[in-house]
């Protein structure tokens, strides 16, 4: 008898342990299930930061070159503005030339005209 209720402990203490065991090993999976799905989200989120990210950068890099080509036209603009004052310039200058040109030669057909009278 003794061996039967030995036998019966025995078997009894396994099946206990493989209940416990089970269960540990069922919770195991649980939280190896729960793991898996935090990592899933977390890469998720990765993925739609990533995207607003791209988004982002793209959008500064628009208005980086928006930027760049208003300064060149800005650039042109003066550039522009620069040679038309420029030919205005030159040509105040060729008038003022002129106008001393002329009266350069006022001056001296003032001084003929002078010489003719006087005689001389």
């Amino acid at each position: 008898m003794s061996l039967i209720a030995a036998s019966l402990i025995g078997g009894g203490i396994s099946l206990l342990s493989s209940i416990i065991g089970g269960g540990i090993r069922r919770k195991e999976v649980r939280e190896a299930q729960a793991e898996s799905k935090r990592l899933a989200e977390l890469q998720q989120r990765m993925h739609e930061l990533d995207i607003k990210r791209k988004q982002i950068s793209q959008q500064q890099q628009n208005a980086l070159q928006e930027q760049q080509i208003d300064l060149q036209r800005s650039g042109m603009a003066e550039e522009r503005q620069f040679r038309q004052q420029q030919q205005s310039f030159q040509a105040n200058r060729q008038q003022i030339n002129d106008t001393l040109g002329m009266i350069n030669q006022s001056h001296v057909m003032r001084n003929q005209l002078a010489n003719m009278l006087s005689g001389r």
